[in-house]
């Protein structure tokens, strides 16, 4: 399953707004606990995770701040204020499937 994350540089004079979509799996971490991890594939067959992720396309800053998209299904119809949202959270038809899609770099 694909989850994507939203990400802002965080330098000021540059402020790009890019999306990027990770695999999920569950990491175990102790008593019979398990928490998720998301990671791409690099160009290069490297792994990386979304935490690590944060250089931005623009200015090659590293201070990017990521936001996992969250959504819930609503009868708002989906439109252009979904696919070009900036923000994390998803509020319309498609449960957060379109959110930030014109943001997203493919590789």
């Amino acid at each position: 399953m694909k989850t994507r994350f939203i990400f802002r540089c965080g330098n000021k004079a540059c402020g790009r707004v890019w999306a990027r979509e990770y695999d999920s799996r569950m990491v175990p971490v102790g008593y019979g606990r398990s928490v998720p991890r998301y990671e791409r594939e690099t160009e290069t067959g490297r792994k990386v995770e979304a935490g690590y992720d944060t250089r931005c396309p623009s200015c090659s800053g590293m201070r990017a701040q990521a936001s996992r998209v969250a959504g819930f299904r609503t009868a708002h119809a989906c439109d252009a204020r979904c696919t070009e949202a900036k923000g994390f959270k998803c509020e319309c038809s498609c449960g957060g499937k379109n959110h930030g899609r014109a943001h997203l770099i493919c590789e």
